[in-house]
């Protein structure tokens, strides 16, 4: 600790009478009572506006964008669909439709967590996280490739339908006010 008082060294400013002589080396007052010792707490003028930052904010339009809540409804069909499934795959494993039991009941886990994984993600879209957009992305380009690469095997109306599910997700997650939407970077919370 110091044995100099507080307001020792200090310039007098527009609020402060010249208690002590500014020592050596130190500099002088300036206007609007800063000087060369720096003060602490709500008097401390750093030059730097201290209100939120000026220009458009992301809390500056409440209302969620077009192309964004039309990715939503097709992420959250889609996760609908995958825990559709995962109940398939159950509900074949007990009635005993199926003669390999571990490989369904993996497939509907599998499927259970992406389920999971997309509605997740979908929430965090929705409250303007950012990290959001990697499991979307990532789940449409993984299907887009999918359905692509089955083609021969599936109907040409099933394909058609994936594919352009995939590309408005991918859309409506990328476009610009959608990425203006969800810019918040705070690390991802319990989405149960």
């Amino acid at each position: 600790m110091s044995s100099r008082p507080a307001d020792a060294g200090r310039s007098a400013g527009p609020d402060r009478p010249a208690a002590h002589p500014t020592p050596a080396g130190r500099e002088p007052a300036r206007p609007g009572g800063r000087s060369g010792a720096r003060a602490t707490g709500p008097a401390r003028r750093t030059g730097r506006p201290t209100g939120p930052p000026a220009g458009p904010s992301h809390q500056s339009d409440p209302r969620l964008p077009g192309p964004m809540l039309t990715a939503l409804v097709v992420v959250l069909l889609e996760a609908g669909a995958l825990l559709g499934m995962a109940v398939t795959f159950v509900v074949d494993v007990l009635r005993g439709a199926t003669s390999e039991a571990g490989t369904a009941l993996a497939m509907a886990v599998f499927f259970a967590g992406f389920a999971l994984l997309l509605a997740g993600a979908g929430r965090a879209l929705w409250r303007r996280r950012r990290w959001g957009r990697g499991p979307v992305l990532t789940w449409q380009l993984l299907q887009g490739a999918s359905v692509l690469a089955m083609a021969p095997l599936l109907p040409g109306w099933l394909v058609v339908v994936l594919v352009a599910a995939a590309a408005v997700a991918i859309g409506g997650t990328l476009w610009p006010s959608s990425r203006a939407w969800a810019d918040r970077t705070s690390a991802p919370d319990a989405v149960a």
